[in-house]
This record gives structure tokens, sequence and C-alpha cells, in this order.
């Protein structure tokens, strides 16, 4: 399993992601579940509101292929 994440813009391009002033940010305590993944986010800064996308990639290793 593999999390990207970026901080990002509320604008009409989804996803608008930038490498803007909270960094850097980190994924860990990474949990994978049947249908969902938990895990938690770490910044830097002092931002009230930030907003982020994530990008989450997850291998089968039960795939026949």
């Amino acid at each position: 399993m593999i999390i990207n994440i970026a901080e990002a813009a509320v604008s009409s391009i989804v996803p608008d992601k930038f490498i803007g002033d909270a960094k850097p940010m980190v994924v860990g305590n990474i949990c994978p579940h049947d249908g969902y993944v938990e895990f938690t986010v770490w910044r830097w800064g002092d931002f009230p509101y930030l907003d982020f996308w994530t990008d989450i990639l997850v291998f089968n290793s039960y795939d026949p292929r």
C-alpha cells in the first residue's frame, strides 16, 4: 500500500495539488481494512485549516494474474 499526500486548493480543477508552506507532511499509522484505510497525517506549520488530497494505491497479493 502506498499513500501520497499533498496540499490542495479548492478550485474548479480537481485535484489542484501543490507543494506549499505546510511541509513536510507525513502519513503514518497506516491500517488497511476490508473496504477502507485508516491513517494519520502529521504536518508542520501553524495553519488552523488545511486542504489536502491523498492518493491511495492498494496492491492485492491474492490477485491470480
